[in-house]
This record gives structure tokens, sequence and C-alpha cells, in this order.
């Protein structure tokens, strides 16, 4: 009797801080497919638009497994394709806050993509800059110096075949027809 009701009060107090497990919330930054698992040969399930809002479940590699709360629908999306961060959800305060701190040594939650890329408006704005290309060639080592660093750390040359031309690309998600969410 004694175990149940310990039980009990370790249900009631950590009560609050279930909210905190639930997915982190966030959105969709543009129009994204709705995967079935996370690779890009995967059967898309939908399209989901820009600001759809979902909460994201998992993390692997690039990939988020995200619930979408208005449809019920589950899939995999893109990392770089969803905004994190959105209403706090219920209950957010007391006991899910010291949740919150434990979880991220911070007080509020962490977020790191770990995957980096230039979008199409960064390439299409690009300017090259010729100085700092003049810098970075001050630092490049001349075949003699190249040989002679080689040879003192002990590496020898090894040839190496060309690689075989890469296969065609396959047809973006944008070619094909799918359900539309909202």
């Amino acid at each position: 009797m004694r175990f149940l009701i310990r039980c009990l009060l370790t249900l009631i107090c950590l009560w609050p801080a279930l909210p905190v497990f639930a997915g982190d919330p966030g959105s969709v930054r543009r129009d994204t497919p709705l995967y079935d698992r996370p690779a890009y040969g995967a059967k898309k399930l939908a399209l989901l638009k820009t600001g759809v809002r979902l909460d994201v479940q998992e993390r692997r590699g690039g990939w988020y497994r995200v619930h979408l709360p208005d449809s019920g629908h589950d899939g995999w999306v893109r990392m770089l394709s969803v905004r994190l961060g959105g209403k706090r959800k219920q209950g957010a305060g007391g006991i899910a806050a010291l949740a919150s701190f434990m979880r991220s040594g911070s007080q509020g939650t962490v977020v790191a993509t770990g995957v980096r890329g230039l979008s199409e408006e960064d390439i299409t704005k690009a300017k090259p800059d010729l100085k700092e290309v003049k810098r970075m060639e001050r630092h490049r080592a001349g075949r003699a110096e190249a040989v002679a660093f080689a040879r003192e750390a002990g590496i020898t040359a090894r040839p190496v075949d060309y690689l075989d031309p890469p296969e065609p690309a396959t047809p973006s998600y944008e070619d094909e027809e799918e359900e539309e969410l909202f």
C-alpha cells in the first residue's frame, strides 16, 4: 500500500512537468514535403505549406520526425525547413521550467542545427572578395615546400583513380502531385 501511495505522489508531483517532455513546438519555414522516413528517396506523404505548426519528436542527422497537431499526421522533414519555437507549452512554469533548465543547462531551450548551407538568396547575392583571395594565396604552400614537408613526415605519393561521373539527378518533389495539408 505504501508503494502505491509513493507512486501516486510521485506522479502528482511530476504531472506539471509532463508538457516539457512533449515535442518541441515549431513551424514550417518554407513549403516542404513530409516523408515517411528520413531519406530523400522515401515516400512523400504530403506537402506542408509555410507556417504549418508542428511538434518535433526526434532528430536523426539532418532530419526531424514531426507530429502535426492540427491534422494528426506524423512524418519526417528536413531540419533546415523547420523553425523551432512558438507558443509556450501549457504548464511551462514552476516544475516545468525547472525541468527545462535541467534539460538545456540554461534558462531556455538550446537549439543547434548542425547542418549549415547557403540559401538560394545567399548565392544570388554573393560577391567575390578578391582581397581575401589574395590574402589566402599568401598562405599557400608551393610545390617545393609541399614535397619537403611530405619527405620530412614520411608521406609518399599514391595514385588515385578518378571518380565515376555522377548519376543524373532525381526529379524534385515539386515535379510530383502531392496531397496538400492546410
